[in-house]
């Protein structure tokens, strides 16, 4: 191998084992999800309203039952 070919693929190789190592921790870095500690009322469609959420749940959940809708 000449000099300059030396170079170039321990460049590459360098590039590589860091492209690898930068993947890796940032799959290890991720945050846990039950860090935060939201309600479903909390969503911005909601407003933070409880009751207003729970009565649009019941809504929704009295329209999805067919029972009720052919009485």
């Amino acid at each position: 191998m000449r000099a300059g070919q030396h170079s170039t693929m321990r460049t590459l190789l360098l590039t590589i084992v860091l492209c690898a190592t930068a993947l890796g921790q940032a799959a290890c870095s991720e945050r846990d999800q039950a860090e935060r500690n939201l309600e479903p009322w909390d969503s911005p469609q909601a407003g933070g309203a409880k009751a207003a959420w729970q009565r649009d749940i019941k809504k929704r959940t009295r329209f999805q039952n067919d029972y009720a809708r052919t009485r």
